[in-house]
């Protein structure tokens, strides 16, 4: 089953807006976003803060970095843990067997 309509991703990348192959191809709930002078973790954070105060839901943080997985957590968040240098269809899979019905 596909997730596509059932999830909000949001992807994450410090500096300025860079094209990349595949955009055009982007599904329509996906977005991307470049942090500019701010840092990308801190945008994520904001995120998992917003959607609690808000009553939105829970964000689940997907990284490596386990200091942004743990303070994702101690804000409200989840945490989905993957290896740095994951290849993107083992992380979609992860995703995808995570948020299934």
């Amino acid at each position: 089953e596909s997730l596509s309509g059932r999830l909000e991703v949001e992807i994450f990348f410090d500096g300025a807006h860079r094209e990349f192959a595949g955009a055009a191809a982007l599904a329509d709930n996906l977005r991307v976003r470049f942090t500019r002078e701010s840092k990308a973790d801190d945008l994520i954070i904001d995120q998992v803060r917003s959607r609690g105060w808000r009553g939105g839901g829970r964000v689940t943080v997907v990284t490596g970095d386990a200091e942004l997985g743990r303070q994702a957590c101690d804000e409200g968040g989840a945490w989905l843990k993957v290896s740095h240098g994951s290849k993107l269809e083992n992380v979609v899979r992860m995703i995808e067997n995570r948020f299934k019905r």
